[in-house]
């Protein structure tokens, strides 16, 4: 066709990146140009990232393959303890034999095949808060899997000093500090947070005799903290008592110890049949589901009226309980009539029938509505009725 305009075919024809996507040479409105039938476009695709500074993507069709993303985590150096390896010498590697299965389950197989929480907490590496364990390069994959590593013990090995504490980057020292202001943190990191607290407040330290009286305190802010009446401290406050030494962390070692074959070949016997353990937890909860449709509802008329489930569930019981008081009185009553008969009827009785005497056991005062559900009636009254009604109208006589 040639060149017109100053654009020649081979740039027609060649894409020309663009920023971070693919884009082509717009056509000029003078020329027509025969173009392909658009192509269907691909229903999935895996984005691959390169750790350079301006990333380029490229887009790859995936072709009937599960969807899955590789990311790279970083691409710079993670800061280390210094002594990190003095700490490891004293542990040796476990050699396993028999090879250990390459097992990689669900997080719910686990829960319905041997009980517990599915989210139940698992000692695991994070990357911001231990930035030199050893990490592996993630696959992310539709569903998260937990593979079986082994049986660990876990020991504190050392302390963190201060030193070490302020080399690390500020992901590293703000994620501790997020974790210790939470209000749902752990007792360790809540007591942490207490102690700092009171140094900042100029409670304590106090002297080595008042030990007793300084964990009393302590015990009292991490109380009135979980109450949300605790002192304020910030997360700048926290690294700067771990940054002077305050407050130390624990460096903990996993040494595995042992690897139970047992039970990696349970897992293994089991996981054919997830399907039908996921049915039968499908099941179970759908029964505990229709028990609860079952309950009372609150009427259109008494949902606004302050109507709460509780009340009616009282009222309910002492209906209750007087439907059966009445029924123990009718049954006295039959007996006695019944052994009145049957002496009339051997001749050890008068022929004239006479009638029980009065029970004399306590029985139950009438039930008297409290003012609240008094309040309650009037307010649907006039609401739903216009009619203006008082408290005294529904007082019960009990004499």
């Amino acid at each position: 066709m040639g060149q017109e305009n100053g654009i020649s075919d081979a740039q027609l024809a060649t894409p020309q990146p663009s920023g971070s996507s693919l884009k082509r040479l717009r056509t000029p409105s003078s020329e027509t140009i025969e173009r392909p039938p658009p192509k269907k476009k691909a229903k999935r695709s895996a984005v691959f990232k390169t750790p350079e500074s301006k990333p380029f993507y490229v887009k790859v069709p995936q072709l009937k393959r599960p969807s899955t993303q590789y990311r790279l985590i970083s691409t710079q150096p993670r800061r280390s303890i210094p002594d990190i390896q003095s700490f490891l010498t004293s542990s040796t590697p476990l050699e396993i034999i028999p090879p250990a299965l390459d097992l990689k389950v669900p997080r719910k197989f686990l829960s319905r095949a041997y009980g517990g929480n599915e989210h139940q907490f698992l000692q695991y590496f994070s990357e911001d808060m231990n930035p030199s364990g050893p990490f592996k390069r993630r696959l992310l994959t539709k569903q998260p899997f937990w593979d079986y590593l082994g049986e660990y013990n876990s020991v504190i090995c050392g302390k963190m000093t201060p030193l070490q504490f302020s080399n690390q980057s500020t992901k590293v020292k703000r994620a501790w500090a997020t974790s210790l202001v939470r209000r749902n943190a752990a007792d360790l990191c809540s007591a942490m947070r207490a102690r700092i607290a009171l140094r900042k407040e100029g409670s304590i330290p106090l002297t080595p005799s008042d030990s007793d009286a300084e964990d009393d305190l302590v015990y009292e802010e991490l109380e009135a903290f979980r109450k949300g009446r605790g002192n304020i401290v910030t997360e700048d406050d926290i690294i700067s008592a771990f940054s002077r030494g305050d407050e130390t962390m624990d460096i903990i070692r996993m040494t595995c110890v042992k690897y139970d074959h047992v039970f990696a070949t349970d897992i293994e016997a089991k996981l054919p049949n997830f399907d039908m353990l996921l049915a039968a937890s499908s099941q179970k909860k759908a029964a505990s589901l229709m028990g609860h449709r079952h309950q009372r509802q609150p009427s259109p008329s008494t949902a606004n009226s302050g109507w709460s489930p509780d009340i009616e569930s009282e009222d309910d019981e002492l209906e209750q309980e007087e439907e059966q008081d009445q029924q123990q009185e009718h049954d006295k009553q039959q007996e006695s009539k019944q052994e009145n008969e049957e002496e009339s009827a051997s001749g050890t009785a008068d022929s004239t029938y006479t009638p029980p005497p009065p029970d004399s056991s306590p029985r139950r005062p009438p039930r008297v509505a409290s003012q609240e559900v008094l309040r309650r009636i009037g307010e649907g009254l006039i609401r739903d009725y216009g009619v203006e009604t008082s408290d005294s109208d529904y007082v019960q006589d009990t004499d």
